[in-house]
């Protein structure tokens, strides 16, 4: 593992336990207030189905896309293993994301824009893009890890706008696909 590999598995796994210290069984902390009410203005009607199609991004289905599309360029490129690191970080990250539900145990947001099940801490949606930008980086090309960085950041703003996550639960999300990927990925 390269060093800045593993400086982003140390990285999301410090951000990730820690923003759960912070929440579990705590009072929400100002900052996931702050956040949710900045979106405020900006919700409406019309929006609230916009962003609602933009959050499917993050959604298991079409993180196993991106595991497709990454491993189709990673295995045309000689690097079979490529491929098999995205598809093995995905069933992790899969397991992890409920895992680590299930143990903070931290309910979602009152207010609800759109159906969302299960608890909030992390957000499955902002651990699950992670995957379109560990694609990007198996794919080897330095403009889609760009783009894919920005799918992940649009993925975790939409779980915002529709109320159904907290900051902290999108940041420790992608810290635990970062976490994951940057473990299995080894570049």
């Amino acid at each position: 593992m390269s060093r800045l590999g593993l400086a982003v598995l140390v990285a999301g796994l410090v951000v990730h336990v820690g923003l759960g210290l912070l929440v579990r069984d705590g009072p929400i902390p100002g900052l996931d207030t702050s956040a949710l009410d900045a979106f405020e203005p900006l919700r409406s009607a019309a929006g609230v189905d916009v962003v609602g199609v933009l959050t499917d991004v993050g959604a298991l289905p079409a993180a196993c896309l991106a595991v497709v599309l990454g491993g189709l360029a990673a295995t045309r490129r000689g690097r079979a293993g490529d491929a098999l690191a995205l598809v093995l970080g995905l069933l992790a990250l899969f397991v992890l994301v409920q895992v680590t539900k299930a143990f903070w145990g931290r309910p979602r947001p009152e207010g609800m824009l759109t159906a969302a099940r299960g608890l909030s801490y992390p957000s499955g949606h902002a651990a699950y893009a992670t995957t379109w930008v560990a694609a990007a980086v198996v794919a080897g090309r330095r403009a889609l890890v760009w783009v894919a960085a920005a799918v992940v950041l649009a993925v975790m703003a939409s779980r915002l706008y529709l109320h159904v996550h907290f900051l902290t639960d999108v940041l420790g999300g992608a810290a635990l696909g970062a976490a994951v990927y940057a473990a299995v990925l080894r570049k």
